[in-house]
């Protein structure tokens, strides 16, 4: 950046006014003659005029800069499992970058993770008011949906998401799958998605992996996408009553998750993560095993395993299994 604090030195001498003595004759040049402070009072008008034309832009990537700052302390708070402080720095992330939906979005999952389905569905549906191809949004008010119990009435939001997603993204196929499967409708259909998921998945994988610095870094990270994924067509396997099909499923879904469980902890450790973060990690790291193992017990159930089924219901509920908390 130029300093305005000394008049530039004139060119043609080294100082900042002349060397040579004026004839006696000539009348003397006012400071504002002289060719230095000439070219500095140039020099400053133009910055000064760049500065009044570029102070909106430079107040709002300050403000962009706060915004940003406020969001990461929320990240922060929401590890520490303090969900209202975590709601009022976002609500400054707000206050200093109001056009931005993502922080409207940001708030609104804070405010379902607090329970707060009131809150996180107004949040959602200004962001769809404000832009009706906000596929996350869509997403996010279909969650909120089925916190509620209104599974059916989620479905057409999951499918807008879908629609308004990259078409090589396998996760909004994933969502409408498992979401007919909540509903417990339209499970054939749930099924189809729930492979063109999984088809979309190992296709993203091999990519990823032709382009990875760290192979099994990347490979940890899709045994838990795919733990997800086959989850969802056990679930849909057996409500359609496919019930060996469903235990095959559910039983490879908790072994992926078991390796990738192990190398998320271990990433965390070698990170130097907090006690916090670390407890947040595990907390949603037992969710996931509590959704499989709660399925499982579903299908030992089907199935007339009655000792099997009770002891992955109980530790599911162990896990923290609770469909009213989006444990589900």
């Amino acid at each position: 950046m130029t300093s305005l604090g000394e008049p530039p030195a004139d060119p043609l001498t080294g100082g900042g006014a002349s060397q040579l003595s004026p004839q006696p004759t000539a009348a003397p040049r006012r400071w504002w003659q002289q060719r230095g402070t000439r070219i500095a009072l140039l020099a400053a008008g133009a910055v000064f005029f760049l500065a009044v034309s570029l102070w909106p832009v430079v107040r709002g990537l300050s403000r962009m800069g706060m915004a940003q700052w406020w969001e990461n302390q929320a990240l922060a708070h929401e590890f520490e499992g303090n969900l209202k402080q975590a709601i009022a720095d976002i609500d400054q992330a707000i206050a200093m970058a109001p056009n931005d939906l993502n922080y409207y979005v940001a708030r609104a999952k804070l405010h379902l993770e607090a329970g707060d389905t009131k809150a996180s569905l107004a949040d959602f549906e200004h962001v769809i008011k404000a832009n009706p191809n906000h596929a996350e949004a869509y997403q996010g008010r279909s969650r909120v949906l089925q916190r509620e119990g209104r599974h059916a009435e989620a479905l057409p939001d999951l499918t807008k998401a879908l629609e308004l997603s990259t078409a090589s993204d396998p996760d909004p196929w994933n969502n409408r799958a498992y979401g007919r499967a909540l509903a417990n409708t339209e499970l054939s259909e749930g099924l189809a998605d729930i492979e063109r998921a999984l088809k979309l998945l190992r296709r993203q994988q091999a990519d990823d992996l032709a382009a990875a610095a760290d192979a099994a870094l990347v490979v940890a990270s899709y045994r838990g996408a795919e733990a997800g994924f086959l989850d969802t067509r056990g679930y849909l396997q057996h409500l359609l009553g496919n019930q060996q099909q469903a235990l095959d499923d559910l039983n490879r879904a908790f072994e992926l998750h078991k390796d990738y469980r192990k190398a998320a902890l271990d990433e965390a450790r070698k990170m130097k993560a907090n006690a916090a973060r670390m407890t947040y990690l595990q907390t949603h790291l037992d969710h996931t095993d509590a959704v499989i193992v709660h399925h499982r017990g579903l299908v030992h159930r089907a199935l007339g395993q009655e000792k099997e089924a009770d002891a992955d219901l109980r530790w599911a509920d162990e896990l923290g299994y609770n469909p009213a908390a989006g444990v589900e």
